[in-house]
């Protein structure tokens, strides 16, 4: 039967509290640790991700610049596009008078050449009425008798469209046919002028409908031409908008994020220095114990 005084001497009762100080010493440490990976990936995330915000901020405006680009170049393609439209309109209308004006023109030449013809053949009908009837009567056969004058007197000149003797007027067959021929070469000058200017006429007209159909053709090329960049700037806007869209919300995931962790990275930020400071005091401290502890003698 052992008395109190004989207890075993060989162990240690400081063991468990210097366990138990060896145990807080390690759960600082640890601490400590995990405090300065906290800090480390605080201050790592923060740059990562404001970094990533700037560039994700810089390529949203590059994509409304260049949406604000498209627009614009889209709005003055429209705009031309409505002018060309103005242009063929024009042009068109332009080619409706000349036809108008042509058929015209060519209705009028057609009456007027059609009546001078019709003229040309009533005046030669006649002439030949006039010569036949003349010639038929004898009437140009007549011999010119002089009139009485008195001896010693020039005769006087017959009147020029008169013959004397039987009455017959040959001379005035002969002043009227005259007469007919110049106005039968008078309508056909008509006719030959009146012709020369409805083919410059015609030329002029085939020259103009070449030159506006040219035009409209290629007003129709620009127009294909302004069309298709419209079309290809609509693509490229469409794809921009949805790329800035995808930005917008990468952006917002990263200022998120930023958000989440800045009550933690705020706190630690603040308080890492405090923290490691306090920390160091506790760790000498518990060193301090169990150096005492551990140098005690047990008697």
């Amino acid at each position: 039967h052992m008395s109190r005084n004989e207890t075993d001497v060989t162990a240690d009762p400081f063991a468990p509290v210097i366990a138990a100080v060896d145990a807080m010493l390690t759960s600082l440490a640890d601490e400590e640790q995990e405090d300065l990976e906290k800090k480390d990936q605080c201050e790592s995330d923060r740059m990562t991700n404001t970094q990533e915000a700037k560039m994700t901020s810089k390529e949203i405006d590059t994509n409304t610049e260049t949406i604000d680009r498209l627009t614009a170049s889209i709005e003055a393609a429209n705009k031309q596009v409505e002018e060309i439209n103005q242009q063929i309109t024009d042009l068109n209308a332009e080619k409706k008078a000349a036809d108008e004006q042509r058929a015209a023109e060519a209705a009028e030449f057609s009456t007027n050449k059609q009546d001078d013809e019709a003229a040309v053949g009533l005046i030669e009908t006649a002439m030949g009425v006039l010569t036949d009837f003349y010639q038929n009567e004898g009437l140009a056969l007549l011999q010119k008798q002089e009139p009485f004058v008195a001896a010693g007197e020039a005769p006087t000149p017959p009147p020029s469209t008169w013959d004397t003797g039987y009455g017959g007027a040959k001379g005035e067959s002969n002043g009227i046919v005259a007469i007919m021929e110049l106005i039968k070469q008078d309508i056909e000058k008509d006719i030959t002028k009146a012709t020369n200017n409805e083919n410059t006429a015609i030329s002029e007209y085939d020259t103009l409908c070449a030159d506006i159909a040219s035009t409209i053709s290629s007003l129709n090329t620009s127009k294909g031409e302004l069309e298709g960049k419209i079309a290809s700037d609509e693509t490229s806007m469409g794809t921009e908008k949805g790329e800035r869209t995808t930005n917008q919300g990468s952006l917002a995931s990263t200022l998120a994020f930023l958000k989440s962790i800045a009550p933690g990275c705020d706190f630690i930020a603040v308080n890492f220095d405090i923290r490691l400071k306090n920390r160091q005091a506790e760790m000498d401290g518990l060193q301090k114990a169990k150096a005492i502890l551990e140098g005690a003698t047990f008697e």
